[in-house]
């Protein structure tokens, strides 16, 4: 889906949930608003769930994302997205009574389709 082919959704509620920060709450909202003009947005920040996954390990926080998950389908969601890659498989493989996909899925997938060979760089703390 691109800017240029917005689908219409008037019932999905795409829900960017960003763990680390609120810096890319604006970036997302303005992506969604794009591709689909009739969603609506809500955002979930919570900081400690990063630090502490970091110190910890992601299942650490297994029963906090959930949470965070169950409060974000209460008020209305019926997509998740995590934005998150350290936890973002805690996310997927929460028991979400609606979709939670990762937000590096797509861009993976759009990556590998031009052509066989790709080049990563990476930084680790």
């Amino acid at each position: 889906m691109t800017a240029d082919h917005p689908r219409s959704a008037p019932h999905v509620e795409p829900t960017a949930w960003v763990a680390p920060n609120a810096v890319h709450v604006a970036t997302f909202s303005a992506l969604v608003g794009r591709c689909l003009p009739e969603a609506r947005t809500s955002h979930v920040i919570d900081e400690s769930l990063l630090t502490d996954a970091r110190m910890h390990g992601p299942a650490t926080v297994a029963s906090r994302i959930g949470q965070r998950l169950t409060e974000l389908v209460a008020a209305g969601a019926d997509v998740l997205c995590c934005t998150c890659l350290t936890i973002g498989d805690v996310a997927e493989s929460s028991d979400a009574v609606v979709p939670v996909f990762r937000g590096d899925r797509p861009r993976a997938r759009c990556t590998i389709q031009p052509g066989p060979r790709i080049g990563i760089s990476g930084a680790k703390q």
